[in-house]
């Protein structure tokens, strides 16, 4: 059984800088979890309200997901817990949205889970969340993430359809 934890920012903020390959975690996140099953932690996720669209303060926007291991369906599996989670604790939230670099990603996991793909958001160069640091180069010296100049998919699933009681 797959359950999710309230995770602190700053343990949330280690795991995604050390795990996740955007390698930080922006304080917009509002929400934090790790991922458990069986009582062992397989991952952890991050919720940001979304930034602009019709229900914005009813959408969710995951923006970090990352698993500890590359099991088959897995990510699926959780995606899928975290919508029932989502809809049975926090039923204020309408919609929740997600974004897949198309230079990394097709959006498997979405599409199994039954997100909708709604568009292709274009990439830009966000000189306040771009820089990180590489261990190819000296510390002081910083580079730009690439996958923010590539196109996004954007995803989307209707919480409100079959609401959990």
């Amino acid at each position: 059984m797959i359950e999710f934890k309230k995770l602190p920012f700053f343990q949330a903020k280690e795991i995604f800088t050390r795990h996740h390959y955007l390698h930080y975690l922006s304080r917009a996140s509002i929400m934090n979890y790790a991922v458990y099953r069986d009582n062992k932690l397989i991952g952890a996720v991050s919720l940001n309200g979304s930034p602009h669209g019709k229900f914005k303060e009813k959408t969710l926007a995951l923006s970090r997901f990352w698993l500890k291991d590359n099991e088959k369906n897995l990510g699926s599996q959780v995606l899928s817990s975290l919508i029932k989670f989502l809809k049975k604790n926090k039923p204020k939230y309408k919609k929740l949205i997600s974004y897949a670099c198309s230079c990394m990603h097709e959006g498997t996991i979405y599409k199994a889970a039954n997100f909708k793909f709604v568009g292709i958001s274009k990439g830009t160069l966000d000189k306040r969340l771009t820089w990180r640091k590489t261990s190819k180069i000296r510390k002081s010296k910083r580079t730009r993430s690439p996958h923010l100049l590539h196109d996004k998919l954007k995803f989307e699933y209707d919480l409100v359809k079959r609401r959990a009681k």
